[in-house]
């Protein structure tokens, strides 16, 4: 798996030409994209256009649209926020039960 540090519109070219020949009976190769710039780059379009790879990008993150978010922002409050823990089992004692009671507040 490419890490976005090692990653590149190059590197997005190569991937794009090993899938197309990989897939080279494909009728139809679409691929989806998250919102990295060197995804979007006009190299990587043109070479998805060449090869006749359809691209698919995420829209923009919306964390007030994703439930998980939510839940994290409402555990760094209550758990970690302006908290100390003596040691090291306090804090994973107050993760487990932050854990085992948050669907009693799933609402949330």
């Amino acid at each position: 798996m490419l890490t976005e540090e090692n990653c590149c519109a190059e590197v997005i070219e190569a991937f794009l030409a090993k899938i197309k020949n990989r897939y080279f009976n494909a009728t139809c190769i679409c691929i989806i994209f998250d919102n990295a710039r060197y995804q979007r780059s006009n190299l990587v379009q043109q070479k998805a256009a060449t090869l006749g790879i359809d691209l698919v990008y995420l829209p923009p993150y919306r964390p007030n649209l994703n439930l998980i978010e939510r839940l994290w922002r409402y555990f760094k409050k209550k758990v970690i926020k302006n908290k100390f823990y003596a040691d090291y089992t306090s804090f994973e004692n107050a993760v487990d039960t932050f854990f085992q009671t948050c669907k009693d507040r799933w609402w949330i």
